[in-house]
């Protein structure tokens, strides 16, 4: 497991002007900027005991202790680390079902979107720009009902013209990593491998800080800047 150091975490700043559960949602991902899998691919990391910080904790508990002590093969982890983060910064799960109202359930970024349909909180890509605290989600191919695979992430920041995000994102080559990615501008299609859209969980606010930072960031292939 591997955490940044304070002088690393102090030079990812938070948006100014967000509110303030969104600020305690980015100030929870920042945090967890460095865990990695342990062993790598095995989906999981121990929680540190004196920073309560570690994959598992994204995990409910039931499937955490369930099968191999030592891997959970099908478990989306980038969506529930997200959905972690939420929790830390408002005090309770957000995206909720009839059958689940408390929201701690197992979903990978399809069913995610789904949710967030249902709720009237999904933002299609190209529709509005994404704000500091959405969730994008990203889907792999062509978006089939019932047949994706994908990926979430945290918006931290956005550029000026809203074409650039950069976002804390687990499950990020088998760890939680800042990435810049490129997002469809207003009036544009999401393309295949592109951000489809973004789960936003308080509503659109204004007044926040847009730009991005210059350094400390990774591309989605890896590549550092």
């Amino acid at each position: 497991m591997v955490f940044l150091t304070q002088a690393a975490l102090s030079d990812i700043r938070i948006p100014r002007g967000v509110p303030n559960e969104i600020l305690r949602s980015l100030a929870s991902g920042i945090m967890d900027l460095g865990l990695r899998e342990i062993p790598p691919g095995s989906n999981r990391s121990p929680i540190n005991k004196d920073t309560g910080r570690g994959i598992d904790r994204y995990q409910p508990a039931r499937l955490v202790g369930k099968g191999s002590p030592s891997r959970l093969p099908d478990m989306a982890w980038c969506s529930a680390a997200a959905d972690t983060w939420w929790h830390d910064g408002f005090g309770r799960y957000i995206l909720t079902t009839p059958s689940m109202p408390d929201g701690k359930l197992e979903r990978g970024s399809d069913k995610a979107k789904d949710i967030a349909k249902a709720m009237g909180i999904w933002i299609h890509a190209g529709s509005e720009s994404p704000q500091p605290g959405d969730s994008f989600v990203l889907i792999h191919g062509v978006d089939t009902p019932g047949f994706n695979k994908g990926h979430r992430g945290m918006v931290l920041r956005v550029s000026e013209d809203g074409k650039t995000i950069q976002t804390i994102e687990g499950n990020a080559r088998n760890a939680v990593r800042l990435i810049q990615r490129s997002v469809p501008g207003i009036g544009e299609t999401p393309k295949p491998e592109q951000v489809l859209g973004y789960i936003r969980p308080m509503g659109t606010f204004t007044g926040w800080e847009k730009g991005l930072l210059t350094t400390g960031y990774e591309s989605p292939n890896g590549s550092t800047r």
